[in-house]
């Protein structure tokens, strides 16, 4: 009898506590955690980087041009060691691209690469700086407005892929203002952000982070003619989502997929009298996938 009721009880109990280990298993994957970008010195990831973009200006009183553009780049990143503040220095490559733009009926193609920037990085992902070290990065141009791509679109979502000192856990939302340094003039660019934790999804064998960022800009510059004579002023509002896979073990981005829209308008006046005024729309939609790390190559397996 003894021996009855012990395999009756062992019978019932077997799926019971296979119940609880999922149910605590499911608990440590909910567990919140610190998240921060990890290396080792050395280490290094290829990125396949992708644009695609749409818009269309006008002059006032004038016809509209429409333009589409498509970019393609690879981007090879290598993490060259932890500096004494415990920031990253990083060597950030774009060693071949291009660009496609399409115009009025016209096509023309260019071929770009070998350009190379140097980066600080802190382990929480904001780029403390940035510096272009050698070739020419590609511009898209809005009306007046300039888009630089750079080597950082890729691995860190152009500087707005930044984490709290805090724990998350999935539905945790955090925002800031990233500081970014334009990798032409140096300056710095004040770009708010918000993000939130989506959950856990796997991604080419990696159980990735999978947050959402959303963040704006707003840009407004006037320059003054050489002669005094008039003024050309531009407003440049962008909004965008993106959504990222970020891998805790290997400490990296492995995707980024979203969308930014962008308003220009350019304004051009003389003694009063406005001479030209232009507005323009457009969508820029990006991609960017990690294909390689540390010689591996990635599959969507």
């Amino acid at each position: 009898m003894i021996r009855r009721s012990a395999i009756r009880a062992t019978a019932i109990g077997a799926p019971f506590l296979f119940l609880l280990g999922g149910l605590a298993s499911s608990a440590r994957a909910e567990k919140a955690e610190v998240l921060r970008f990890r290396h080792t010195p050395g280490d290094k990831a290829v990125y396949d980087f992708s644009l695609s973009s749409r818009a269309q200006a006008t002059e006032e009183g004038g016809e509209s041009v429409r333009a589409e553009v498509t970019v393609q780049m690879k981007c090879p990143v290598e993490f060259l060691g932890d500096t004494a503040s415990g920031d990253w220095g990083i060597r950030g490559q774009i060693s071949s691209g291009v660009m496609n733009v399409t115009s009025g009926g016209e096509e023309q193609s260019l071929d770009f690469g070998d350009v190379e920037a140097r980066y600080v990085v802190s382990p929480s992902g904001e780029i403390r700086s940035h510096k272009l070290v050698s070739g020419t990065p590609p511009v898209l141009q809005f009306a007046g407005g300039v888009l630089v791509l750079g080597p950082e679109d890729a691995f860190t979502l152009a500087g707005t892929a930044i984490f709290p000192d805090t724990p998350l856990a999935k539905g945790d939302t955090w925002k800031g203002v990233a500081s970014i340094p334009s990798i032409v003039s140096g300056e710095s660019q004040d770009v708010p952000y918000e993000s939130t934790l989506l959950g856990e999804e796997r991604f080419r064998g990696a159980l990735c982070k999978k947050i959402k960022t959303t963040r704006s800009i707003l840009i407004e510059d006037a320059a003054q003619a050489p002669d005094g004579s008039g003024e050309a002023r531009v407003r440049i509002n962008t909004s965008g989502a993106y959504v990222w896979l970020f891998d805790p073990q290997r400490g990296v981005i492995m995707s980024i997929q979203g969308s930014e829209n962008i308003a220009v308008t350019t304004t051009i006046e003389q003694t009063d009298q406005k001479l030209l005024g232009i507005s323009a729309t457009g969508v820029i939609n990006t991609r960017s996938l990690l294909t390689e790390f540390n010689g591996v190559k990635l599959s969507d397996e």
